[in-house]
């Protein structure tokens, strides 16, 4: 089951519609790193030849196409206004971010996303205190926090759950 956003919509395709949008928003970024990529990709998309040619059109991994240095002004304007689901963006950016330092940052905003009712955070606390990520590993923590997911209707959670076991 979906977490419901802030507006109310559900659905089974939520999750993978977010993932296709994060998928394309790569594709952006990395083809603005390249222009030569990006070439590529506008000729792939008004018609080229082959499904190959996107595959080509793809610019490889480099630094430059890496997460941004700072996250969106939207973003960090939505989350310090208390948005719920920009709360739990927040932190997963800060949680991607490949940059020393910004796990921290990233518990921070999924507990206050979490505090704002956001199952997801709550499941990605889980994930923090089981591996120690950002925090000091702690099962009891992890497993409460997953608890809380699958509370608040994330019943992915429950795997996580039989993981940790008893």
């Amino acid at each position: 089951m979906s977490e419901p956003d802030q507006r109310g919509s559900t659905g089974p395709g939520k999750g993978w519609f977010a993932v296709l949008i994060g998928a394309i928003a790569t594709i952006i970024v990395g083809a603005m790193a390249n222009p030569d990529g990006a070439w590529k990709l506008w000729t792939f998309i008004r018609g080229g030849p082959s499904p190959t040619a996107l595959v080509a059109a793809l610019p490889s991994p480099t630094p430059s196409s890496t997460p941004t240095a700072t996250p969106s002004v939207d973003l960090l304007r939505d989350a310090n206004a208390g948005n719920r689901d920009a709360m739990r963006d927040l932190g997963h950016w800060y949680y991607y971010d490949r940059s020393d330092g910004h796990y921290e940052k990233a518990v921070q905003w999924y507990q206050k996303a979490a505090g704002a009712g956001s199952a997801v955070a709550m499941n990605n606390l889980g994930g923090c205190y089981e591996e120690g990520t950002g925090v000091r590993k702690d099962r009891n923590l992890a497993r409460q926090w997953y608890h809380a997911a699958v509370a608040a209707g994330y019943t992915h959670a429950q795997e996580a759950l039989a993981r940790l076991g008893p």
